[in-house]
């Protein structure tokens, strides 16, 4: 009896760990997403900026 609510409690235990890990790189995925989509958006303004300056110059 007691062996099997020990596999069980450490069961629960391994699952809220992963759990945690789980929802621990969601966040960091969506702060990577956010700030590769920020980047993507400032490359983009550089280049359009170039043009302009390129424009200007010729």
């Amino acid at each position: 009896m007691w062996q099997t609510v020990s596999v069980i409690g450490a069961g629960q235990s391994i699952w809220k760990s992963l759990r945690t890990v789980h929802l621990g790189l969601n966040q960091r995925n969506v702060l990577c997403a956010r700030s590769l989509v920020f980047w993507i958006e400032v490359l983009r303004f550089i280049q359009m900026h170039n043009r302009e300056a390129g424009k200007l110059s010729a």
